[in-house]
């Protein structure tokens, strides 16, 4: 098995005689339970990484486990909803190596103050994708100007998202109140942005902003 995607294998009794010795594709729910470390002994190979944080994390058990994936290329975090994200998260040393970062899933918006604590995170160094969810405008140009690395920007406004297949809820037919990034801000953005940047609305979600950086 080079996979494992079942975040919650680890809360089963399972044989301690049980092992994975290769994996490359890993889901895992945080905290960490105890019987993880016996059970999956090499995380050199792993180069995708899903964490879900239901409770309060340790820093020191997360970088822990992180510093054994040195070749992790892919990172996404998750996070329930009636939880707010923890900042410090991003105080931990990531391998250098990763570069795609999918934070669409933790249920986040990321303010300006936010962005910029997660552009002075070693996380951001080398990452050349970033998947987010945006508070506002202000927040794309904070990324962009200080992600160095940074090849394809998709930002989200909502989690609204509304299908071109349904004539009822055609961009142009939307209510203005769902529509959270307007033209305006499009237009904004691109007067902002350096000349480099090319930008477009995802067809089928008129919140998601798909930014390439050249």
């Amino acid at each position: 098995m080079s996979s494992i995607s079942d975040e919650a294998l680890f809360d089963r009794s399972i044989s301690s005689k049980i092992c994975f010795p290769n994996i490359d594709s890993l889901s895992v729910k945080c905290p960490i339970n105890d019987q993880y470390w016996s059970m999956v002994s090499n995380l050199q190979q792993v180069s995708s990484l899903s964490l879900r944080f239901t409770t309060n994390f340790s820093q020191s058990e997360l970088q822990t486990f992180l510093n054994r994936m040195p070749h992790l290329r892919s990172l996404t975090i998750r996070q329930n909803a009636s939880l707010p994200l923890s900042m410090s998260l991003f105080n931990c040393t990531f391998p250098s190596s990763i570069h795609y970062l999918h934070l669409e899933y933790c249920k986040h918006y990321f303010n300006e103050e936010d962005c910029i604590i997660l552009t002075h995170s070693s996380l951001i160094s080398q990452i050349k994708q970033l998947d987010i969810l945006v508070k506002n405008r202000e927040s794309i140009i904070i990324l962009v100007n200080n992600m160095s690395n940074l090849c394809t920007l998709r930002a989200r406004f909502t989690d609204e998202i509304i299908f071109e297949s349904r004539p009822s809820r055609i961009r142009n037919n939307v209510d203005a109140e769902i529509i959270l990034c307007k033209d305006e801000d499009i237009q904004w953005l691109v007067t902002h942005l350096p000349s480099t940047c090319a930008i477009s609305r995802h067809p089928c979600c008129v919140n998601h902003l798909r930014i390439w950086i050249k």
